[in-house]
């Protein structure tokens, strides 16, 4: 995308582009039999260019107030999905050897053996991502810890609750609190940890899922995804008001000499 924008200088049409070339990349390595899934190729290829953020961050607003702020969010998710999925539907259509996505392409995990593999993952894409938003070297272990227990949190709660709202409120109260007590003890922003350890929680796949199975005609399976995009955004949304009512004093264990 940063290679197209020397060239075009529309954030849609790059977006386009972009997610195209990630399409034909997958298809063409499940073709030659690397990997298992073309769904998840696929969909592990467009991580950075999902839109997650805008849609949690525009549910914050309207909890807020803030309705000009939100839809402006908003839109700007909702198109980012529209052109994401454009370029995935168009690169699908034209390649004879593609297939269009279908159904659920992720479950959970249960066995400790996979919880433990994407609790690591999970920390290590955090530290990862965070280098998007340009973070300090020196807070990718802050990051990293909290991404991989945020995930973990989730996982424990959802595989012994198999409740949604719960498996988000509690990591993302985990995230928001731990962001304040980071943000006193390493001086520097809270938003700094708040923004790149959410990571793991953010819907951003749903928020796609949802726009690309409604474009295809598929409104149950799109209509299931967008349900649980904004159950997940509002509960994110809930858990950052929540924390910030919280005064700063409470954040200060102690005095630095």
């Amino acid at each position: 995308m940063q290679l197209f924008s020397r060239f075009i200088h529309t954030s849609f049409l790059q977006i386009i582009l972009s997610s195209a070339i990630a399409a034909l990349s997958a298809n063409i390595l499940y073709t030659l039999g690397i990997g298992q899934h073309r769904s998840v190729i696929i969909l592990g290829t467009l991580m950075i260019l999902i839109p997650g953020a805008y849609f949690v961050n525009a549910i914050r607003e309207f909890t807020q107030n803030n309705y000009y702020s939100g839809l402006a969010l908003m839109l700007s998710g909702v198109s980012t999905c529209l052109s994401i999925s454009v370029g995935v539907l168009a690169m699908i259509s034209i390649l004879p050897f593609a297939e269009q996505l279908s159904g659920v392409f992720s479950t959970p995990s249960t066995s400790w053996l996979e919880v433990l593999t994407q609790t690591v993952m999970a920390g290590v894409g955090t530290a990862a991502f965070s280098v998007l938003y340009r973070v300090p070297k020196k807070y990718f272990f802050d990051l990293g810890t909290l991404g991989a227990g945020s995930w973990l949190l989730y996982l424990l709660i959802w595989n012994n609750t198999h409740h949604e709202v719960l498996a988000i409120l509690f990591p993302a109260l985990l995230v928001t609190i731990t962001s304040r007590f980071l943000a006193h003890y390493r001086r520097c922003p809270a938003t700094v940890f708040l923004a790149s350890s959410m990571f793991p929680l953010i819907p951003g796949m749903s928020f796609y899922r949802a726009i690309y199975f409604l474009l295809i005609g598929n409104e149950n399976l799109g209509l299931s995804f967008l349900r649980a995009c904004f159950l997940a955004s509002f509960t994110i949304a809930i858990a950052v008001s929540l924390t910030q009512q919280i005064p700063s004093r409470y954040f200060v264990l102690g005095k630095k000499k």
